[in-house]
């Protein structure tokens, strides 16, 4: 594991890896929340691959067939895509296997491949559902870790019921939530769900990305193609490769079109309505350098690693400020400096005051436009609700884990007393 991390190129740990990685090997469960960008899928990954290495080589006899040990959730393929890769990546040369499980692919190869018997299973909930509903065979009462990814945006999809559902179906596990944000509603779900979970965040909880440079333009509706234009014709604020992000898949294919016509600039669009393998193949194209610009819906606002992008455009505002955090920061990963540049105007209001606070807190610019719709909107609410009183409740009482101040190598992180105790420690609890 160590060489592959060196081979990967990892020499220090985040400071969300610093502290999850020696929770995780205490077989605690967590819920991590820190900016996007940060690590957070080597989080849970080397931990995991570290635990579930080790049980296999001192449990299983030679050529004994795998069993899943470690379930991992994504609300996205795309996201399960990459983390698979990942697991790939950091467990190479270790006895682990992987099955990815998610929509838009055949599920002939997805059956054979856990029949044929995996340690790590990677998969969208709904897949998965369907697989444990209709085929009696495939069972999970051997995982020992749980995993769910940007759990917030499984509460924004509606997938929530199915992820308790799959957890449901599992023995008694360790149960890992990660996220770039951490609302009450999942410490709630985390209380009610995980036993006597350790909290650990990194900055503020919902903070965006320090690496990220923000700015954020007041523009009419009717004229957010022309200053697109604009912008993507001046070399101060036109940084490829980018990613342009609008609401409609409609909207998407649409301003792709119009980029490639009028700037000569060879673009792609990608939305829910592309296959699967459409999907994958404007994905490798992106990366690879052949499109210096892509047009996507949210599909590509949560999760995903784009170590090359290095602007964001919000063409359309997003609908919630949580989501701006998220697809701001495909660019500036790893701490990689990066740019993002918003159009808004009054079809956003819904969003304007947490916006603005989230900016005052970045020490962002903010257009006056923002400034006076924000204050008529607080004057507003005064009106309607004269003699209302903030009421505090208490919140949940949280076990935080308080990170070491200077960092250490991640050969430190994954050898100290933790990884010594689990010689002597079943896999499971």
């Amino acid at each position: 594991l160590l060489k592959n991390l060196s081979y990967l190129g990892y020499e220090q740990p985040t400071s969300i890896q610093m502290q999850c990685i020696p929770i995780g090997l205490q077989r605690r469960d967590i819920v991590a929340s820190a900016p996007t960008g940060t690590g957070k899928t080597a989080s849970f990954l080397l931990p995991t691959i570290t635990t579930m290495s080790s049980f296999r080589n001192e449990s299983f006899k030679p050529n004994q067939k795998s069993i899943p040990l470690c379930l991992i959730l994504c609300p996205t393929r795309e996201l399960c895509i990459q983390t698979e890769k990942h697991a790939k990546d950091l467990s190479y040369q270790l006895p682990i296997k992987t099955a990815l499980i998610i929509g838009g692919l055949g599920l002939p190869p997805q059956l054979y491949r856990l029949r044929k018997g995996v340690e790590m299973i990677i998969a969208t909930p709904g897949r998965l559902i369907d697989i444990l509903k209709n085929y009696s065979d495939i069972k999970l009462d051997s995982v020992g870790v749980l995993i769910i990814d940007e759990v917030d945006v499984m509460f924004q999809m509606g997938f929530i019921d199915q992820v308790l559902e799959i957890q449901r179906s599992l023995d008694k596990c360790q149960i890992l939530l990660f996220s770039a944000t951490i609302p009450r509603k999942i410490e709630d779900l985390a209380n009610s769900m995980l036993t006597n979970p350790i909290f650990v965040s990194v900055n503020q909880s919902g903070s965006a990305n320090s690496s990220v440079r923000q700015v954020v333009i007041w523009v009419e509706e009717p004229s957010k193609r022309k200053k697109l234009f604009q912008v993507l014709n001046d070399e101060r604020f036109y940084k490829p490769p980018m990613i342009i992000f609008v609401r409609s898949k409609t909207g998407a294919s649409m301003l792709a079109d119009a980029i490639e016509k009028k700037l000569g600039v060879k673009t792609l669009s990608l939305h829910a309505d592309k296959t699967q393998i459409e999907r994958s193949g404007i994905f490798e194209l992106f990366l690879e350098g052949d499109y210096p610009i892509i047009v996507a819906t949210s599909v590509l606002g949560r999760g995903i690693d784009l170590l090359n992008v290095t602007q964001v455009i919000n063409f359309d505002m997003t609908r919630s400020v949580s989501d701006y955090v998220h697809q701001i920061g495909r660019a500036g990963r790893m701490g990689s400096s990066g740019l993002s540049v918003t159009f808004l105007n009054n079809t956003d209001k819904s969003v304007f005051r947490p916006f603005m606070r989230l900016l005052q807190s970045s020490r962002v610019t903010i257009p006056p436009e923002l400034k006076k719709a924000a204050s008529l909107q607080s004057d507003e609410k005064k009106k309607t609700h004269p003699s209302s009183s903030s009421s505090s409740s208490k919140s949940s009482k949280r076990r935080k884990f308080k990170p070491s101040a200077n960092d250490v190598p991640f050969s430190t992180a994954l050898t100290t007393k933790w990884q010594e105790e689990l010689k002597n420690r079943a896999y499971r609890r």
